[in-house]
C-alpha cells in the first residue's frame, strides 16, 4: 500500500496561498532588528539581554499579535539580529523571561 502525502508534486502547490501563520513574527523580528539591532551587533552583552528579555513573554507585535519565544527560538532571533552563529550562542545567556527595565535601557542605550 502506498502512502500518499498531501502535496507531492509542484502541480498540487498550484494555485495554494500561504497562510502567513509566521508573519506576525517575522514582522515583530524586523521591529526588534530595526530597533535595537545595531546595539546587539556593537555588543554582545546586549545580546545576551536581548535573549532575557524575549524568553518567555509574551510581546505584541507591530499589528497588535501576540509574539513569543521559548529559549531556542529567541536564541536564534538573537543570532539572526548578530549575524553570527547560532541559538547555541545565547541558550541562557542571562536569566530568562527577565524584560527589566535595565535589560532593555542596556538593549536600546
Amino acid at each position: 500500500m502506498e502512502v500518499t502525502f498531501p502535496f507531492f508534486s509542484r502541480e498540487d502547490f498550484e494555485g495554494v496561498p500561504s497562510s502567513l501563520t509566521h508573519r506576525p513574527r517575522k514582522q515583530f523580528e524586523a521591529a526588534v532588528d530595526r530597533a535595537v539591532g545595531d546595539r546587539v551587533r556593537f555588543d554582545g552583552a546586549c545580546g545576551a539581554d536581548l535573549w532575557s528579555a524575549l524568553t518567555n513573554v509574551d510581546w505584541h507585535g507591530p499589528d497588535g499579535q501576540i509574539v513569543s519565544y521559548s529559549f531556542r527560538t529567541a536564541g536564534d532571533l538573537v543570532a539572526w539580529v548578530r549575524e553570527e552563529g547560532d541559538y547555541i550562542e545565547w541558550f541562557c545567556g542571562d536569566e530568562p523571561g527577565c524584560p527589566s527595565s535595565e535589560h532593555l535601557a542596556h538593549v536600546a542605550s
